[in-house]
């Protein structure tokens, strides 16, 4: 189709959407432009179906305004009819399908109106037959007042279609307020369960808040009990070794006040008296073995110190070196580190008299044993004869050493 073409159906489509607000005269316009054939083709494709409206022509007329391809086609149809048409033929027909076609809007109107004025002189396109040259149709011509009298009557069905329309549209405005009110009153319902809902949220919240607390204070509570009672088992071990070292301390010091009360014992010279056998043999063997064994006594208070030059003068004749500490009751764990040094540098084994601390003879022997398992004996001192006898004893563990 031309661009001319296309103008011209585009502005035929306007006026057919003007005239589809008049059924009836929609209608009889179709039926005075088109056959039999094309009305029910158009018909057919408009899908339209309605009880009571069987013709084709009332067909299209209904859905002319709401069917935009239906008014498509229809408008070509027209402009292959139009092309025919001839002042001769038809010149109302003529002349108002030159209006509609028109680019001009007040054209369009003035068609329809024209058209209701001779809408009843309208016949079928099948009927209609080509003036001849040499017969003269008169056109039957109608008086002012019957065509005011159609035009009445049109613009009654207009009026009564009209009513219909707005029957049917209060109808659907009475549902459709109903329906509005039904969702306001859903709305309604939405918000109040959505605010109870949130109300919900907000105390669970403050539960979960409350719960998390009670949880914080429970765990703070559970490790203030645990740092409790470590700090109890620990306060109860205190008492527990302060009262060992209590009771040891007594019972050594019990010892000493006992030993400090002995009478003073008199050491005979080891060199105006002869030895021992065991003795002889022992000094023997020191010497055999050329051995230079150096021992620690450890113990005992002023009245026993004073036998210190006796043991020297006893291992100078049995070959061998001897020291004489006292025994520390107080600060003993100061008197444990140095005795750990000479154990491992300076002695080769150690004589403890019983009196001392429990705790300290416990240290002395793990000194020695670090030291290399060295011997380490405890002798039950009730004068010189037992010590001179622990260290027969200590002088026969070092030559089995050897």
């Amino acid at each position: 189709m031309s661009e001319p073409q296309q103008e011209l159906r585009e502005h035929l489509e306007s006026a057919l959407l003007l005239l589809s607000n008049n059924i009836p005269l929609s209608t009889a316009f179709l039926r005075a432009m088109l056959n039999k054939q094309q009305l029910k083709e158009l018909s057919d494709s408009s899908g339209f179906n309605k009880p009571g409206v069987v013709k084709p022509g009332q067909r299209i007329a209904h859905v002319l305004g709401t069917h935009p391809k239906l008014r498509r086609a229809t408008a070509e149809q027209l402009l292959v009819k139009i092309a025919q048409l001839t002042a001769g033929t038809d010149k109302q027909l003529f002349e108002c399908c030159n209006l509609m076609t028109s680019a001009n809007k007040e054209d369009w109107q003035q068609a329809v109106d024209s058209l209701a004025e001779f809408v009843n002189d309208l016949e079928p396109a099948a009927s209609r037959k080509p003036a001849t040259p040499k017969k003269k149709a008169a056109a039957p011509k109608q008086s002012a007042e019957e065509r005011l009298q159609a035009k009445i009557k049109v613009l009654k069905q207009q009026l009564a279609d009209c009513r219909k329309k707005l029957a049917g549209n209060e109808k659907h405005l009475h549902v459709e307020h109903v329906r509005k009110t039904e969702l306001k009153e859903d709305l309604a319902a939405a918000q109040a369960e959505c605010l109870r809902l949130q109300r919900r949220a907000s105390e669970l919240k403050k539960d979960l808040s409350s719960t998390a607390s009670s949880s914080d204070r429970e765990q703070k509570l559970q490790q203030l009990l645990e740092e409790s009672q470590q700090t109890q088992h620990l306060a109860e071990k205190k008492v527990e070794w302060l009262t060992f070292e209590r009771e040891d301390l007594r019972g050594v010091l019990e010892d000493r006040d006992r030993f400090d009360n002995l009478p003073e014992e008199q050491v005979a010279n080891f060199h105006e008296r002869p030895l021992l056998a065991v003795e002889n043999d022992l000094r023997e063997q020191i010497e055999n073995a050329q051995a230079t064994f150096k021992v620690l006594v450890v113990g005992g208070g002023e009245p026993q110190l004073k036998h210190q030059p006796k043991l020297q003068e006893y291992a100078d004749i049995l070959g061998f070196q001897a020291d004489w500490r006292p025994a520390e009751y107080v600060s003993w764990h100061k008197e444990i580190h140095k005795l750990r040094a000479d154990m491992k540098d300076k002695y080769d084994a150690l004589i403890i008299l019983h009196w001392n601390r429990t705790t300290f003879t416990k240290n002395a022997r793990m000194a020695c044993n670090d030291a290399g398992q060295k011997p380490c004996i405890t002798c039950h001192y009730q004068g010189f004869t037992n010590l001179r006898e622990t260290m027969q004893e200590c002088l026969r563990q070092l030559l089995a050493r050897l």
